[in-house]
This record gives structure tokens, sequence and C-alpha cells, in this order.
């Protein structure tokens, strides 16, 4: 079960992280640390390096784990220290209410027992970015997300969008942050280029939006 993307600020909301043992043995749920699977480097060829941004091929652990900028948020408590979230151990229900907007990285962890001996643990991570509902979309659609390339970019992007294709649409990029740093309506072609030359170096989502028609990308770039 995949966790949604999207959420709305200031209203309650569930989600059931769910895993299963063949042998019976008991799981525990818990937020985890979140662990960088790169570095800062955004330049190539560090970039592809374990010190880059987009390890190729990925690099073998111990990974060291990411550090949260502001002390209002820990990995226990990803939504914010003042924020109601409640993950149950047992049962993997994540109850919660968003008290800002932004996008939020969080990692849950489910722990293997037999006898109160700890046999294995997995991690998954996950991003939610939180909106306004004003400005939510409608419905979403998970077949699938956009083509994009070059990905790591440098000048431009070229992003395929046969399904948008005469549809009066709304184009968005956004940094890291979740702040918007380019926003247009368009009627796409089957490709759509954007000019990046002006973007800092970093990561971004690009979502196009058409009717309820929603579907994303994240791409970086580099200099």
């Amino acid at each position: 079960l995949v966790p949604p993307p999207l959420a709305c600020v200031h209203e309650s909301g569930q989600i059931q992280f769910a895993a299963t043992d063949a042998d019976g043995d008991q799981l525990l749920y818990s937020f985890c640390p979140i662990i960088a699977g790169g570095g800062p480097l955004l330049d190539a060829p560090g970039l592809f390096s374990c010190e880059g941004a987009v390890p190729t091929p990925a690099c073998p652990p111990p990974y060291a784990e990411v550090p949260f900028v502001s002390a209002d948020y820990t990995f226990s408590k990803p939504l914010g220290i003042n924020a109601l979230s409640e993950l149950d151990s047992s049962t993997g229900l994540w109850t919660f209410t968003f008290d800002r907007i932004g996008r939020f990285s969080y990692a849950v962890c489910v722990q293997d027992f037999r006898n109160g001996q700890l046999l294995s643990a997995i991690r998954q991570e996950f991003q939610l970015t939180v909106m306004d509902e004003s400005i939510a979309a409608p419905e979403i659609s998970t077949a699938g997300r956009l083509t994009l390339l070059p990905n790591p970019a440098h000048d431009f992007v070229q992003i395929q969008l046969a399904e948008f294709v005469g549809q009066p649409s709304r184009l968005t990029v956004s940094d890291i942050s979740g702040r918007a740093v380019l926003t247009k309506n368009i009627r796409p072609t089957e490709i759509e280029r954007i000019d990046t030359q002006t973007f800092a170096p970093g990561f971004y989502n690009l979502k196009i939006e058409s009717g309820g028609l929603v579907k994303s990308v994240a791409f970086v770039v580099v200099r």
C-alpha cells in the first residue's frame, strides 16, 4: 500500500501502513531516521559519486542519517513537534492533522520480533505534500508519472504530455522546499520544453494539472 502523496492543511486523516509475516511473528511500526543515499555534490563528475546527489551506481552501506535543519522537526515528529500525529506501533495506523503547508519527508520502519528477539527490520521512505484545499486537485491519477529528459538537467528539460495534448493545463515547477519557481498555463503538444537556465542547482518537482488529471516528476538541475 503506497501512502497518498498529497493532503490538505487543517484536515484530519489516516494512513494505514501494512506488513505481513508468513511465520506469524510480531510486527512493530515506528517512524525512523531518513538515510542519505548520496551527498551534496551537484556538479559532474562528483554528482554521480557516493558524495553526489545521484550516485550511479548506488553506493553500499553504511548510510548517514539525514539531519533536520530546524529543531521543530525530528524523524519521530516529521510534521513538526506541535502537530497532532500518532503512529500506532501495533497496527501501523497513522492518524494526524496537518497544521502547515509544505513538503514533508518521513520514514517508517517495521521490526520483526519472535519471542521478544528482534529478527529483522525494513525501512521505507516517503514524501508528503500538504497544500491549501482551495488549490488541491479533486482527483489524482496514479497511472504512472511524466517522462522527463534530460535528468539531471542543465539548460532545459523536455516532458512527454501525450495524455494532456490539446487540453488547457497548469504547469508548476517547485523547489525542494515546495516554493513554486515557475507556473504557467499551457495547451500542450506531445512534448513540452522548459527552460531551466535560471534555476539554481538543486532538486525540483514538475507537476501538470488538467481537470481531475494530475501527474508529476522529480528532477535535478546541475551546473
